[in-house]
């Protein structure tokens, strides 16, 4: 009796599980509090509030109607034309998502049922996170955030009318993580095509504009019930689109043509790419990276083929290339930073810097590895794998030539470097030493690879010792002839920068007037591990020339004091700089800077066979270069209504909209943008774009305070911010125009070659604003033929765009409020990316001044400003979720949450079906 009760009383959870269960659908129905359609009115619902304005493409909508046709309709119309036969898009002032647009007549069928909810984070958290993990099977870039808001309509059993035994089952799901919208399409059963009027379903969107539009291709035809079979993202029935901005991004980022991500990676290679931005509608692809055939490749869906990236012979920009692999035709292509990474091996390696500060001899026979006792070592598993590169020089023209590289795994698997202690390889299980020609040279990449486990944001690499390896009789003989090809210096020193007299050292920097920190001699270290082979030296720094592959070595006393004389621990100057890159007309790969300047100097000044002759001919080719006394001063950081000017007043501007904060029109029309809100407290720069005007190559942080979060974009492309499990600095792009690099405190660093400023830009602990912090090289900035322009000013104070110089002393509120707003960036001159087409710019970086003829006080402009402003900042925000505050504390709480709260939901439903087994 009691197992006949309980039969009973879990009826309707069994029903419950049956929908819960269809394939990957979204769980729904009336015991989910869904809406049920009301069939009996009319075709079309009454018009459905939504919580949130919702956007689709670059418009925005806070109201919908559902149509038992098969589609979702948008805006506040009250009447519409027929949607009961599917015609085909575009339409005009129709805007809809059909995710199966048919005849239907659901009037008296019991079957069938439509039914539809929007979703909150507070309410629905966990089918939000399952949401977005489909989501990310096809946009991972633009859904790295949790989405916060749905809406899902499920057509449940549709038949064309109650006699049909044919039933489609699917679903449709709008959702935004708060400033992307995508449209979800899940088809678990799909039987019929055709209605009474013998015409076949359409699937698609419409903009009702007669212009945009996007229509799968296999609408009007009876293919279309294949889709259950078929996915853009690898899952059978279901289908993810980007429907924000562009329709032609809606389902493969098309806007921009043919993408990579990531797009800057390591020379070494062995890490997964996908290319993206074009639809990969066949299989017979080809695809080669630095003109070299990837055969590690496959179409994962028709948004990404799938590639491991090969090693690749040179650093900087190399091309990716799409091939038809039947006919060779060239599709697309695009470009790939490929970089040497940075080396960490001193985390892991005790004799670091002894493997990587000398060249040798493989005829040694061995390599010891000694490795760290610390929390790294003792925490985590690594493999350990050699990367060899191996090249000679033609003496007659000094070229490279038989260039090879090949991946060594030493077959240990996983290891704690802790236990182990010291390692031993022998060189000729790398390559083969007896027969190496002599002449050949050996760059020997010891990395490691850190053992991935869930949990951890991803698989470190750590870059370990770089050792060079050259037969003893090359190094003895390289001077000599190197001695015979060498010129004068004074071409070279013209080129490089000039180092700076004195650096501080209290503490050393890791960078100073642009130069970085030489790990072959780091102020930072103690003394003991560091600066080898600079006698007096405490610390050096390197910079390469903007002009040409040279670049300068700087050298410093205990005191900070710049070193002139070589022998005595001076910096030299590097013809081939170590930092060089292929952004130049050809390439040297790793073996540059070797064959110019390190081997050179072992072969002249340390082998067993050198003179003090030919040691001091070698300083007098590789000179310490020149000094200044050089000043770089910090404007103050910008993220509050005070602007401190480039001569080093101050005035207070509270602006809201886009401004010039700084231009030089001689520097390639190099500009600074900003963008300025406020909040309850107080105002400043949610987003900020540098670049040019003259070129349009622009990089642009924007700041999302909402939803915790912030992009970088490079042009218009969304770059990814790579996670790290461990403290050290990473450069996370770079290329001819443009560095960024991340500290630990997670300022990122901005430099730009030949400008005369640097940025640092940090986002405030409270997540609201940047500081934005601008660093001025006032020697070379005073030697500008044309001033710079903006709210900063210049050298000599304020001036209006037409001119008209302030008062150095000026106080009056008003006069600075005008000038400020002189500055106000127009759409002709914004070079701020937008993702929404329908943002009113001229409206929202215009302000009527309706006090010209009286004295306004501050307060009174600002809320005269205020007033315009929050009409515009509606188009900015328009994105926004209204979500409480103490949901973003439980979007911080663990994933794992989700993960065990739905597998003990799922033993919970097994356990009550073997009860009725």
């Amino acid at each position: 009796m009691f197992r006949l009760i309980l039969l009973l009383n879990l009826l309707p959870l069994i029903k419950n599980i049956d929908k819960m269960d269809i394939n990957n659908l979204i769980p729904f129905g009336d015991e989910h509090n869904d809406q049920i359609f009301d069939r009996e009115l009319n075709d079309i619902s009454d018009p459905i509030n939504l919580s949130i304005r919702y956007p689709f493409f670059n418009r925005y909508y806070d109201q919908i109607r559902i149509s038992n046709h098969g589609l979702i309709i948008f805006g506040n119309q009250t009447s519409f034309p027929s949607l009961k036969n599917p015609s085909e898009f575009p339409i005009e002032n129709l805007i809809c998502v059909a995710p199966y647009w048919i005849d239907t007549n659901l009037k008296d069928d019991s079957i069938s049922d439509i039914f539809y909810r929007e979703i909150s984070f507070k309410t629905e958290s966990n089918i939000l996170y399952q949401i977005t993990k489909i989501i990310r099977n096809g946009f991972p870039k633009l859904a790295n955030q949790r989405m916060l808001w749905a809406f899902v309509v499920t057509w449940y059993k549709i038949g064309h009318d109650k006699n049909d035994i044919h039933r489609n089952t699917y679903q449709s799901i709008l959702t935004t993580n708060g400033y992307y919208s995508f449209t979800l399409f899940t088809y678990d059963q799909l039987e019929w095509s055709k209605g009474s009027s013998n015409i076949h379903s359409q699937i698609g969107f419409n903009s009702g504009d007669n212009k945009n539009y996007f229509q799968l291709k296999k609408s009007f035809s009876s293919e279309i019930l294949n889709l259950i079979n078929e996915s853009n993202i690898g899952i059978p029935g279901q289908f993810v689109f980007h429907t924000t901005g562009y329709i032609n991004d809606v389902q493969c980022e098309t806007s921009t043509g043919l993408q990579i991500t990531p797009f800057r990676g390591s020379i070494y290679g062995g890490y997964e790419i996908r290319l993206h931005g074009i639809c990969f509608n066949q299989s017979n692809y080809q695809i080669h990276i630095d003109k070299q055939l990837v055969e590690d490749c496959r179409v994962l869906n028709s948004l990404y083929i799938v590639c491991t990236m090969p090693m690749i012979l040179d650093s900087g920009k190399i091309q990716v290339e799409l091939f038809n692999r039947d006919n060779q035709i060239l599709i697309d292509s695009t470009d790939f930073l490929a970089h040497v990474p940075e080396d960490n091996g001193e985390l892991i390696l005790k004799n670091y810097v002894n493997l990587t500060q000398q060249i040798v001899d493989p005829t040694n026979d061995q390599l010891i590895l000694q490795f760290q006792s610390n929390s790294i070592t003792r925490k985590y598993l690594f493999r350990i794998v050699i990367y060899d590169y191996a090249t000679q020089l033609s003496s007659e023209n000094q070229t490279l030539y038989n260039r090879t590289r090949q991946r060594i795994d030493l077959g240990l698997g996983y290891l704690n470097l802790s236990d182990i202690g010291n390692l031993t390889i022998r060189y000729d299980n790398i390559f083969p030493v007896t027969t190496d020609p002599d002449n050949r040279v050996h760059a020997l990449q010891i990395s490691f690879e850190m053992k991935q486990v869930r949990g951890w944001f991803r698989s470190a690499l750590f870059v370990g010792a770089k050792i060079f390896t050259v037969a003893a009789s090359l190094n003895s003989a390289y001077c000599p002839a190197w001695l015979l090809l060498q010129r004068d210096p004074k071409k070279y020193i013209e080129q490089i920068p000039v180092c700076a007299c004195q650096v501080p050292t209290q503490p050393w920097p890791d960078e100073f007037l642009g130069f970085r920190v030489d790990e072959g001699c780091d102020g930072r270290k103690p003394i003991e591990e560091t600066c080898a082979y600079h006698k007096k030296a405490r610390g050096c720094y390197r910079k390469k020339s903007d002009r040409s592959w040279a670049g300068a070595q700087c050298c410093y006393d205990e005191h900070g004091q710049f070193i002139e004389q070589g022998q005595e621990g001076a910096g030299t100057l590097d013809v081939i700089s170590p930092d060089a890159n292929s952004w130049f007309e050809k390439s040297l790969s790793l073996f540059g800077h070797f064959f110019s300047d390190f081997l050179s100097y072992w072969s002249c000044c340390r082998s067993l066979l050198i003179s003090e002759k030919m040691c001091k001919a070698y300083y007098e080719y590789r000179p310490a270069g020149k000094c200044e006394h050089m000043e770089v001063e910090s404007i103050e950081k910008h993220g509050n209504p005070h602007f401190v000017t480039l001569n080093g007043t101050s005035y207070t501007f509270r602006g809201q909209g886009e401004y010039t904060l700084l231009s030089l029109p001689k520097i390639d029309e190099q500009v600074v943008q900003i963008r300025l809100a406020s909040n309850d407290l107080t105002s400043g720069i949610i987003a900020f774009v540098i670049g040019s005007l003259k070129t349009r190559k622009r990089v642009q942080f924007e700041l999302f305070p909402t939803y915790q979060h912030f992009e970088i974009r490079i042009n218009s492309r969304l770059i990814e911010i790579p996670d790290e499990e461990f403290a050290v600095p990473v450069i996370i792009y770079e290329d001819e125009y443009l560095q960024i690099k991340r500290e630990i405190n997670g300022t990122f660093k901005l430099s730009f070659p030949g400008s005369p400023f640097r940025f640092h830009a940090q986002i405030r602990s409270t997540f609201d604003f940047f500081d934005l912090e601008t660093l001025l090289e006032r020697e070379k900035f005073i030697k500008l033929s044309t001033p710079s322009i903006g709210l900063l000013g210049d050298i000599n104070g304020l001036a209006f765009p037409n001119g008209t110089r302030l008062s150095s002393n000026e106080t009056d509120e008003k006069i600075l409020f005008e000038y400020g707003e002189s500055w106000r960036i127009t759409k002709t001159n914004s070079l701020f990316y937008y993702l929404f087409d329908d943002i009113n710019h001229e409206q929202f970086n215009s302000l009527k001044q309706n006090c010209d003829d009286q004295y306004c006080s501050q307060n009174d402009q600002t809320e005269l400003f205020d007033e315009k402003y929050q009409s515009d900042q509606h188009h900015w925000e328009s994105l926004t979720v209204t979500i409480e505050s103490d949901v973003f504390k439980e979007i911080k709480v663990n994933n794992a949450f989700n993960d065990r709260y739905s597998y003990l939901t799922l033993l919970f439903y097994l356990f009550l079906i073997c009860i009725f087994m």
